[in-house]
């Protein structure tokens, strides 16, 4: 797993998603935030299509949020097969952190507590390993993980109401 250096010049290059594809993981459209349609996070889009296999079903459509969001192993991080957000609990971005602050991940779970065992509590340690901070999030509670090396300081954002780990 790379560390965020490598995560950032990866995540611009749209060749290396070695053709994945979100199939029937349509995670995203329950977990984020979307202002656009008044989604707040944890509820299923109304534009889903109703069995929830086949993504928007106004996909031309769709509001600009959704156009420009891509889970990190649809562009090609983490292992293919037990990685994909509907196998492995967790649907993985990153922030864009204030100026001089450190980039973390984000880790948007499934069900309270993805990171906390299985899984995603591996892919969040293998990241902690490499100094990358990991902001847990599920409707109403997050948890950040800290790395030893690194202090509340470095993420940069508020963290009021934030359960901190390290």
């Amino acid at each position: 797993m790379p560390a965020l250096p490598a995560l950032n010049q990866r995540q611009r290059d749209p060749d290396r998603r070695e053709g994945r594809q979100c199939g029937t993981c349509v995670l995203c459209c329950k977990l984020l935030h979307v202002v656009e349609l008044d989604k707040p996070p944890g509820e299923w889009c109304p534009w889903l299509h109703k069995k929830r296999t086949r993504g928007c079903s106004k996909y031309t459509k769709r509001p600009e949020a959704c156009r420009e969001f891509a889970c990190l192993w649809l562009k090609g991080f983490f292992d293919y097969k037990l990685d994909r957000p509907d196998m492995c609990g967790v649907v993985w971005s990153v922030n864009e952190p204030p100026p001089g602050k450190v980039q973390m991940m984000l880790a948007y779970e499934i069900h309270d507590g993805a990171t906390d065992r299985g899984r995603g509590y591996d892919v969040t340690m293998s990241l902690l390993r490499q100094d990358v901070p990991v902001m847990a999030m599920w409707p109403g509670r997050q948890r950040l993980w800290l790395p030893p090396s690194m202090d509340e300081d470095a993420v940069g954002i508020d963290l009021k109401g934030t359960e901190v780990k390290s």
